[in-house]
C-alpha cells in the first residue's frame, strides 16, 4: 500500500502542476505545502477528477495493474470521505550548476524530478531530446520527469542563454 500512497502523491502533484499555479509557488516550494498536495482526501479527489483528462494512468508503473490501483483509490476515497490526514511530500531541493530542481521523494525507489526556472523555449527544447521511455509532464516554466535529465538541462542552458540586452532567451 505504501507504493499506492506514493503514487497518489505523485498524481496529485501532476494534477496541481496542470492548473494555473504561479512559478513563484514552484520556486519557493509552496506547491509542496498546498492543501491539494498535502491533504490526503484532496489528493484522492484530484486523482479521480484528472484520471482521464490528464491520462494519469500513464504514470502508473508497468508492473502495477491499473484497475487494482483504481479500485484501491476509490475505496480510499470512501474511507477518507469523513476523515483526513496530512501527508506532506518530501523533496530535496538542489541548484547544482544553475540546474534548478526538486528531487521528489528522495528516499523512494522511483526517481522523480521537478525541474523549474525554465523558459517555454527551454521546456520545448528539452522535450524534443527526451528518450521515448521517459515519463514526463511539461508545464509552462517547469518540467516534471521520472528520470534524471541533468545532462539535457545543462545542454539547454548552453544553447539558450539569456540575451544580456533584452533578457529574452535566444539561441546561441
Amino acid at each position: 500500500m505504501d507504493y499506492f500512497i506514493q503514487t497518489v502523491k505523485k498524481l496529485a502533484l501532476i494534477s496541481v502542476l496542470s492548473t494555473n499555479i504561479t512559478e513563484s509557488s514552484v520556486i519557493s516550494g509552496a506547491i509542496f505545502s498546498d492543501i491539494r498536495t498535502s491533504l490526503y482526501s484532496r489528493m484522492l479527489e484530484l486523482t479521480k477528477k484528472n484520471w482521464e483528462p490528464l491520462a494519469l494512468y500513464r504514470f502508473i508503473e508497468s508492473d502495477t495493474d491499473k484497475n487494482v490501483f483504481q479500485d484501491w483509490y476509490l475505496q480510499e476515497l470512501v474511507e477518507y470521505a469523513n476523515k483526513d490526514v496530512y501527508i506532506n511530500p518530501s523533496y530535496l531541493h538542489t541548484t547544482d550548476n544553475n540546474i534548478f530542481k526538486y528531487q521528489l521523494e528522495p528516499k523512494h525507489i522511483d526517481h522523480r524530478y521537478l525541474y523549474y526556472n525554465l523558459s517555454p523555449l527551454q521546456v520545448t527544447w528539452t522535450l524534443q531530446r527526451l528518450g521515448s521511455g521517459i515519463k514526463f509532464f511539461p508545464c509552462r516554466f517547469s518540467l516534471y520527469v521520472e528520470s534524471n535529465i541533468d545532462n539535457i538541462i545543462r545542454e539547454v542552458y548552453k544553447k539558450h542563454e539569456p540575451h544580456p540586452k533584452t533578457s529574452n532567451y535566444t539561441s546561441v
